[in-house]
């Protein structure tokens, strides 16, 4: 089924790893900025937004919390909603997997993790025009969505919580995206700042590294979270 392209899609983000999902997010509200996009961490917490909202598009892992659950996730959307497009967007390489997904006949694309951004808009122009998509593009330097970037002495979290600072998200939503205590941010926070070299959330947006840090930027063609 094509759809205009001054249609509004509801899409769904659904990834475990909270980096992954909002740098997914990031390339769908840049590209269409009309679009409603929502995110889920989980195939429970995707069932509970079925529930209120119908999907014309839906971006997930393979892997949730169990294996290849990705696939359960693309058939549930197929029989709820006429119509809507699967994507699967993962790391995962392994061949016999891949097959599995191409074969599900509930995945009408697949994107891999290393691909560039303009690879992922592509995918998804595709699959909702009522085209499959399958991209298996190698990574090419400066030109890709790497898992965990970002300075190399900051760790998993302060990259994760670095990637909702750069979206000028509070304490309290980093916190609740995170599962976290707010003084758990607020003590991640100051051990970031140390790091880039800047006194507190002021000086991070007004400085260089706050306007254009290169690690978290979303170009046309790059973004790093």
């Amino acid at each position: 089924m094509r759809r205009r392209e001054d249609t509004v899609v509801a899409a769904a983000v659904v990834d475990t790893r909270p980096t992954a999902r909002i740098g997914a997010m990031s390339v769908l509200e840049k590209q269409w900025p009309t679009w409603q996009v929502f995110s889920a961490s989980s195939e429970e917490e995707f069932g509970r937004l079925a529930g209120e909202q119908h999907f014309d598009l839906v971006l997930t892992d393979l892997h949730l919390q169990r294996n290849l659950d990705g696939l359960d996730l693309c058939r549930f959307a197929k029989r709820s909603w006429e119509g809507t497009s699967t994507l699967v967007f993962s790391e995962d390489q392994d061949p016999d997997t891949i097959l599995a997904a191409i074969t599900s006949r509930v995945v009408d694309g697949i994107v891999q993790r290393t691909a560039c951004v303009s690879s992922l808009v592509s995918a998804i122009a595709s699959v909702l025009e009522g085209y499959q998509a399958w991209r298996f593009d190698a990574p090419t330097p400066g030109n890709a969505l790497p898992n965990e970037p970002g300075p190399a002495d900051l760790t998993r979290r302060e990259r994760t919580i670095l990637v909702l600072l750069c979206r000028r998200w509070s304490n309290r939503e980093i916190a609740q995206e995170l599962h976290l205590a707010e003084q758990t941010v607020k003590n991640n926070l100051s051990t970031i700042y140390g790091k880039l070299g800047v006194n507190g959330r002021t000086e991070f947006y007004a400085s260089a590294k706050g306007q254009d840090l290169p690690i978290y930027h979303v170009s046309s063609e790059v973004i790093s979270v």
